[in-house]
């Protein structure tokens, strides 16, 4: 069965009694039956986070005045672990003497969809000449997470970088900069945008992946190699959206190779059932019902060696590394 989230929670009471002060956080009942449902939209978007709920434990076990004392940042996060909280049982808190009193109660739900786990795979060759960056999906925090892992990478250069995105679908246009970035210098123009009158450019650098409040680039300390060693980019029929924009911008400035199959030529933005908008690649292109042409065009088997067993083949070698026979 395939696992598309992860979530966690713990509960903490911090008694901060309401009518006795000779109650203790000891005769205090944590709740049980606390069942957490994770917001369908929130999974869609990729939503994280922690939120701490306060209520009052009536002295007959009913929870009531439920807030939030401090929130995930996100308004359905927030409103999921509320009703979590609204609908798990209580018991009163209780002096020394063992008379219940009401009590206020604290109790923090974190939200985790285990996103790097699942989206990101690093990984080398036995012989170390190869360096394995597989993406599976573009989503909310990704340039973040890569760059967390990016920076614990060994200090000694491969000889090949393979960046794998077979089936990655796409996701956030900010994010798939943030990707793009990581193996190109900033300000390269990856796709164009034109839609009511306006015309929105994407490129790379931290202008366009860094959210303007968050101060922190995640990519400052992620190795330099990987601007400039040969880079082969793995794609498949699966491959669409902001993964072909990041893969064709790679291939417009000479950055990358592409091997695998025709991607699926989906890069189109819902225009309230107009004629969608598309977005135009840095040679004036578009990719739509066409999809990119890969350099190399592999059969499946051949493919998945690339993709798993890291064996390039060596008529791909000598490509990138510019050999000629």
């Amino acid at each position: 069965m395939r696992k598309l989230l992860f979530i966690s929670f713990a509960v903490i009471a911090i008694a901060r009694f309401a009518s006795a002060q000779d109650a203790t956080p000891d005769h205090t009942q944590l709740p049980t039956g606390l069942q957490v449902k994770y917001p369908k939209t929130s999974i869609e978007n990729h939503e994280e986070g922690s939120v701490l709920v306060s209520l009052i434990v009536s002295k007959n076990g009913e929870p009531k005045d439920i807030r939030v004392s401090k929130t995930s940042g996100y308004a359905a996060l927030d409103e999921a672990a509320k009703t979590a909280v609204m609908n798990a049982r209580f018991s009163p808190a209780r002096t020394k003497t063992g008379d219940p009193v009401d009590a206020k109660l604290y109790v923090p739900v974190k939200f985790s969809l285990n996103s790097a786990k699942e989206s990101i795979q690093i990984s080398h060759s036995e012989d170390n000449a190869v360096l394995s960056i597989k993406i599976r999906k573009i989503y909310r925090g990704l340039t973040r997470d890569l760059g967390y892992q990016l920076q614990k990478l060994p200090t000694f250069a491969p000889e090949f970088i393979v960046l794998d995105v077979r089936g990655n679908s796409g996701g956030l246009i900010y994010e798939s900069s943030g990707l793009a970035s990581v193996f190109m210098e900033a300000d390269l123009k990856i796709a164009e945008l034109k839609q009511n009158n306006s015309t929105f450019i994407i490129k790379t650098g931290k202008k366009f992946y860094q959210k303007d409040e968050i101060k922190i680039d995640f990519l400052s300390d992620v190795p330099n190699y990987l601007k400039t060693l040969p880079l082969l980019t793995l794609v498949d029929e699966k491959t669409a959206g902001s993964a072909e924009l990041v893969v064709a911008g790679l291939q417009s400035h000479g950055r990358a190779k592409i091997a695998g199959k025709k991607t699926a030529g989906m890069t189109a933005i819902d225009s309230n059932g107009k004629d969608p908008a598309e977005w135009q690649l840095p040679n004036g292109g578009s990719l739509k019902n066409k999809g990119l042409t890969p350099d190399f065009p592999l059969e499946n088997s051949t493919l998945e060696s690339i993709g798993t067993n890291l064996l390039i083949p060596e008529e791909i070698r000598d490509s990138l590394l510019g050999h000629s026979h």
